[in-house]
C-alpha cells in the first residue's frame, strides 16, 4: 500500500518567485486534489495568499511505500 507526497508549485502573486507547498494524501490523482483550498506564503516577501491547488504552476504526485511511513 502506497500513499502519495503532492507538491505544487505556485508563483507568489507579489513578487512571483516561487512557492512549493507539499501534501500527503490517499490520492494519488492530479484531479482529486485541484479543489482542495491552500494558503500560500512567500518566504522572500513574506506575503499570504488563498489559493486552490488547481492554479499550480506544476504539480508532481510520487507514491511513498506504506513501511516508510511512521
Amino acid at each position: 500500500m502506497a500513499k502519495y507526497v503532492h507538491t505544487l508549485l505556485f508563483a507568489c502573486p507579489n513578487c512571483k518567485l516561487p512557492i512549493a507547498i507539499s501534501q500527503i494524501r490517499e490520492e494519488g490523482n492530479v484531479e482529486d486534489v485541484d479543489s482542495i483550498p491552500l494558503k500560500i506564503k512567500c518566504t522572500h516577501c513574506e506575503k499570504s495568499s488563498n489559493v486552490i491547488a488547481a492554479s499550480a504552476k506544476n504539480h508532481y504526485v510520487d507514491a511513498w511505500p506504506f513501511e516508510d511511513w511512521p
